[in-house]
């Protein structure tokens, strides 16, 4: 299934964007709250709006767009929860991690097969940010990554 993995996600990165999509209005906060059912057991904190975000995308692609994220960060947290914020302007996700990443760093992590643990004690394939930048880009909206004092923030525009 690993092999499965890679090769299907190698086959999406090499896709056209167009004629792969199923474009219809999604409600953001409550199609994140249904991705998120999952991740009961997990140490996720989301502020939601309190108005209603629609958007006309693939609900599939955000699907595995979020859940991509979700488990990178909570693979790769040090302590403390995850917190999640859904805003008509952005999706970010944060967490702790055990040191600041270097700006350097966090430029290639789009990068194909990039993962930053070269020790291989992380599971992954270093695909997985490729294809959160792909989903990105093929809705229109804006990904940016940013590390402070510790914490990790993924950033997601929406237009």
């Amino acid at each position: 299934t690993g092999m499965e993995h890679i090769i299907e996600s190698l086959l999406f990165l090499a896709k056209p964007q167009d004629g792969i999509l199923q474009q219809v209005p999604i409600q953001l906060s409550r199609s994140t709250e249904e991705i998120l059912e999952k991740y009961e057991e997990a140490p996720i904190e989301y502020h939601k709006p309190k108005k209603e975000i629609s958007s006309t995308i693939d609900y599939e692609l955000y699907k595995r767009m979020l859940t991509n994220l979700i488990e990178n960060a909570i693979k790769y947290k040090s302590a403390g929860k995850i917190n999640i914020s859904l805003t008509k302007e952005s999706l970010e996700i944060s967490n702790s991690v055990e040191k600041n990443i270097s700006p350097e760093e966090l430029n290639r992590f789009t990068e194909r097969f990039y993962q930053r643990d070269t020790s291989r004690n992380t599971e992954g394939y270093g695909l997985g940010l490729a294809l959160v930048a792909k989903i990105v880009g093929i809705f229109g909206w804006t990904l940016t990554f940013e590390c402070k004092e510790n914490i990790f923030t993924v950033k997601i525009g929406i237009k």
